[in-house]
């Protein structure tokens, strides 16, 4: 950030919080709804969405590393990272039927969403502003994370009974990430 702007909304923060936002969003589309998609189209057990669920939680543990890993790659590991979680967030919500590949599958979401991408559009959002501005910066960052959570599973919810599953999580889960990436 060139020391002549001081404003907590330049171009790279209010870029960040609008990725920030769409991974959010993403989220908890997913949160909302998947052991429901797990259970009702897949077949599975309340049990077997469950685990499969929790895998995510496990993902998260690979924070431990990812933070460093964010440092190393810079930007460019964050677009690829984003380009992974398209992917991955398609392959959820569409035709893979074992319980070992949507355990691998949330796992590799966890691992994106919370030990990836958190870490990292924090402390890209960091190093956007001046410091003296970076708890101004992640009082508008940190909400924008969590504030889709009012809607996305409304939303998808309601998708889902209008166009279906495979175009609801297109546009709930997969979209945002797409749009992250752009």
């Amino acid at each position: 950030v060139a020391s002549s702007d001081r404003s907590v909304f330049n171009r790279n923060s209010v870029l960040c919080v609008l990725g920030f936002a769409l991974v959010g969003y993403s989220f908890f589309a997913y949160a909302a709804l998947y052991t429901t998609y797990l259970h009702t189209q897949l077949g599975f057990s309340i049990t077997e969405a469950g685990t499969a669920f929790g895998m995510y939680g496990i993902g998260t543990l690979l924070a431990l590393v990812c933070g460093w890993l964010g440092e190393k790659l810079k930007h460019y590991g964050l677009m690829v990272a984003l380009l992974l979680l398209t992917a991955i967030s398609y392959l959820l919500f569409h035709d893979t039927p074992s319980l070992v590949a949507q355990s691998a599958l949330s796992f590799c979401y966890g691992a994106l969403v919370s030990g990836y991408l958190y870490p990292r559009f924090i402390s890209v959002g960091q190093r956007s502003v001046q410091p003296d501005q970076i708890g101004y910066a992640m009082s508008l960052l940190i909400p924008m994370f969590y504030l889709p959570g009012l809607f996305a599973g409304v939303i998808f919810g309601k998708l889902v009974d209008t166009i279906g599953w495979s175009w609801a999580s297109s546009v709930s889960v997969v979209l945002p990430a797409v749009l992250g990436f752009v």
